[in-house]
This record gives C-alpha cells, structure tokens and sequence, in this order.
C-alpha cells in the first residue's frame, strides 16, 4: 500500500459443493471473513453484503509488487463497489480497535475491552446499496449490570442503546437497525456510555468494576418487500417469524395459527421498500378479542402514523385497515405494537373471558393512485395508469410545448379515484387550455 488511506478489499472466490469461510488477515490481524458460493464459478463474493474498508495508517510495502504494479492502485478506488449475498462479520482486532478501549483475551475470546466510557469498536464499511441493515453485536454481560452501548453511523447516534443485562459475564448478542441513506463508506463506532465503579462493592470482594466488552459485529442487509403501484403486498404473519417482536409467538388455534402477544408492546416488524412517495392502504386480519377493544399503534420508523382497533367484541376475524402517506421513497419499517392489554381478575373469576390479547393473521399493503392530505398542495396523478382503468375512454395522451397533457374530445370523461387523508375542505383544480 502507498498511502496511509483507505482501500476497499475484494476476492472472487467459489468452493465446489458447499459453503466454505475463509478469514482475511492482514499482518496476521483478522480483517473479517469471505463466506464462497458452492458451485457458483466466476461469481463475485465480497466480505459480506458490503465490502469492508480498511484504513491504512501507515504507508505499506510487502517488497513484492505484481508486475503491474497499477493493479494494486486499482483497489482503492471508492468509485468500484461489489456485492455479495452473506452478512459481514467484522471481529475486535487492531484494526477495529476503538480509541478508548484495548485487545483483551476473555477466556477463549479475543475482544475489544473498554475500562471507562469511550469508543469501544470501530470500522470504515462501504455499502453497495442503501436500505435497511441489522447490525448485531456480541457483547459481554459484566457485573454490575447493565452494560450500555451507543451506535453511532458518521457521528451521529443510531437508535436506543444496546444493553447488556444478565449479569453473569456471558456472552450475548443485541441488535439494531442501521438504516443507509446513501451508499458508499460510511464511519461506525460502537461506544461504552455508562462505566460504573462502587468501591463498597470492591472492598466487600464482589464485582463493583463495570466494564465494556465487544468480540465482534455483524452487518446484514434485510431483504425489504417493494410496495408499488399496480401490486399488493399480503404478508402471512405466522410464516415471518423473523419479523416478530419478543413476546410474540406464533400459537395454533381450532381455525388455524396465529401471532399472538399477551401484553403490550411490539407485535412485529415489517421492513419495506417504498417504491414512490404518496399514498398507502395498510389492512391487518385481526381477532376481536374479549373483553373489546383490542387497540393497535401503526408506526413507520418508530413515529405512530395511525391506530388500528379491534371491536367486535365477539371472538370473530375481520380486517381493519389505515391511509397513510410515505414522504420519501425507499425503506422503512413497519411496526406494529399492542397499546391496550388487559386483565380482569373478576371477570376470570365469573368464568367470562377477561384476558385481552392481540392475534393477527394477515398484513397486507397497497399502493393508492392518488392521495391528498391536509400539508399537500399539488397531486401529480399518473394517469397512465388511470387511463388503462377506462380503456373506453376517447381521453389520449399528447405533448403540449414539451409537457405530456391529456386531449379530451368532446364527451371525453376521466375518473380519477383520490383517498383523502384527512378531513376538511378541499379545492380541485386543473391546468389546461382550449384548442381549435
């Protein structure tokens, strides 16, 4: 290496019948891994979904150049990306070292050891495509609990803390979303925020030293669904068990299985790909639980969009559904949480069903042509698809000094179907001209 910069690493690689992974080291100090594609000849396996950055800082030479030495320049062009099809698992070495914590060995266990608050790990990654990514990360649960680390992406923090709470120095792993506006490289760090030390608890010989420990990360990108004009999104719940939040299980019933959360909190986790702004129908196939009403929060991104409620009172199945408008195209996460539980002993106690759960069996998502709410002023309708609705129609398409413009004939009649978001009152207007 010339410079003391920053290089993307690629290796094309492919084992014969199965999966093999290799490790990628550099002065004998793990980069991170390649997992190979069986039986996948010529096919381009990177480290992971994205390409692991690493940082130079120092200038490098091995005293043995290929003969053309422009082949190692190549590498570090951040203009060359690659993508693979496994999750990057980056683990706590000199590279990945965080400026506030040290290489320890914890039993069999490499990790990055932080002895006060400060940046425990960190790496440069280089993502191929923006979206939504888990990130988990191998943490230990020192005493005294809990163990808290900040996320943070460029600088800035990315959702609430990972803890750490058993308490008995194992091993565990928390997650968060890491959510990718742009591709490209971008700067994670993994900080120890709450360092704690009781010297009562050290005098009297128990643990009062709390510690933070990482041995490792892992990047995976979620294969999100694309929510588009023209198609429906129908989501079994029972069979994206990976979409549930804790607490909730998947439980048989006498008409079928269902997903169902005894108390409150979250149900499940949709990641989507919004393929346009505008308007969206979000219906859900719930049961109506005794003792009613069974209340549901939609949020999109951790910020509530809308509630749901299930009101029957009566045991049955129906589907209730909310508009809602996506301000940016691209993903986000759909959640669904229980805001309502309830637990009436003395109901219990009169042999009438007092426990009020949530069950869903069904999510479905679809794209509305047009939508109009109380912050818009202007709907761009795309009539193409409009006009196919009323093929009947003599309405066509032309151009009118460079703009495409419908033609309407005499008699010509256009249905144009608008959800409104909100109540109030609306104007309808059109811009347009006379010919002829």
């Amino acid at each position: 290496m010339d410079d003391s910069t920053t290089y993307v690493i690629k290796s094309r690689t492919r084992s014969e019948r199965e999966s093999v992974t290799l490790d990628v080291l550099m002065d004998e100090q793990s980069l991170g891994q390649i997992k190979t594609t069986p039986g996948a000849s010529g096919t381009d396996v990177f480290l992971a979904e994205l390409g692991l950055v690493y940082t130079a800082s120092r200038s490098y030479r091995s005293g043995r150049w290929p003969k053309k030495r422009s082949a190692c320049r190549a590498w570090r062009s951040k203009r060359r990306t690659w993508r693979g099809d496994t999750p990057l698992r980056v683990p706590a070495n000199i590279v990945t070292l965080g400026s506030g914590a040290k290489l320890q060995k914890i039993g069999a266990e490499t990790a990055a050891a932080s002895a006060g608050n400060g940046n425990t790990m960190r790496a440069g990654l280089w993502f191929e495509d923006a979206g939504n990514y888990t990130l988990d990360v191998s943490g230990m649960n020192d005493r005294p609990a809990p163990v808290k680390f900040q996320v943070e992406l460029d600088g800035k923090p990315v959702g609430e803390p990972l803890t750490y709470g058993r308490n008995n120095y194992s091993w565990s792993t928390e997650s968060i979303l890491l959510p990718i506006a742009t591709p490209g490289y971008h700067e994670l760090r993994i900080d120890f925020i709450n360092d704690f030390y009781d010297a009562a608890l050290v005098a009297n010989h128990d643990d009062g030293d709390r510690n933070g420990a990482v041995r490792s990360f892992v990047v995976t990108q979620l294969q999100a669904p694309i929510v588009s004009l023209g198609t429906e999104l129908s989501l079994d719940l029972t069979q994206e068990i990976n979409m549930l939040g804790p607490g909730a299980e998947v439980v048989e019933q006498p008409d079928g299985p269902a997903v169902q959360r005894a108390g409150n909190g979250r149900v499940v986790d949709v990641d989507l790909a919004f393929g346009t702004s505008g308007g969206y129908r979000l219906t859900l196939e719930g049961l109506n639980d005794r003792p009613g009403p069974v209340n549901l929060s939609v949020l999109m991104d951790d910020v509530e969009i809308g509630t749901l409620s299930f009101a029957a009172d009566d045991d049955s199945w129906s589907e209730e559904s909310l508009l809602f408008t996506v301000a940016l195209p691209g993903y986000h996460r759909v959640s669904i949480d229980f805001v309502n539980d309830v637990y009436d002993s003395a109901l219990i106690d009169q042999g009438l069903d007092g426990d009020r759960n949530v069950q869903l069996r069904r999510l479905t998502l679809n794209k509305v042509p047009a939508a109009v709410g109380k912050n818009d002023s202007v709907i761009d309708v795309n009539f193409d698809d409009l006009l196919a609705d009323v093929a009947e129609t003599t309405v066509t398409m032309t151009r009118v000094d460079g703009e495409f413009a419908m033609r309407f004939a005499p008699g010509s009649e256009l249905q144009v179907p608008v959800a409104f978001l909100d109540d109030g009152a609306y104007a309808i207007g059109s811009l347009g001209a006379v010919s002829g």
